[in-house]
């Protein structure tokens, strides 16, 4: 049970894919709307059934994005 929560985030996120990379006939257009959709979908709906909240994912970027400034600064 805990394993189909993240399993069906991700067939979702493949049809939507496959969705996006459908109304493109460039390949390359097609690829980038696949790679965005997949992204938009799975990610939200994944951290959603994996109990994280926004709170925890606003620590998470912040945290990563001080260290980023901290090394540039160097």
């Amino acid at each position: 049970a805990d394993l189909g929560r993240p399993v069906l985030a991700s067939v979702l996120a493949v049809a939507a894919g496959v969705f996006a990379a459908g109304r493109f006939d460039a390949p390359v257009t097609a690829l980038a709307a696949g790679c965005l959709a997949v992204t938009a979908v799975f990610v939200p709906i994944a951290l959603s059934a994996l109990g994280v909240g926004a709170a925890t994912v606003r620590r998470c970027v912040r945290t990563v994005t001080r260290r980023l400034t901290h090394g540039r600064t160097r």
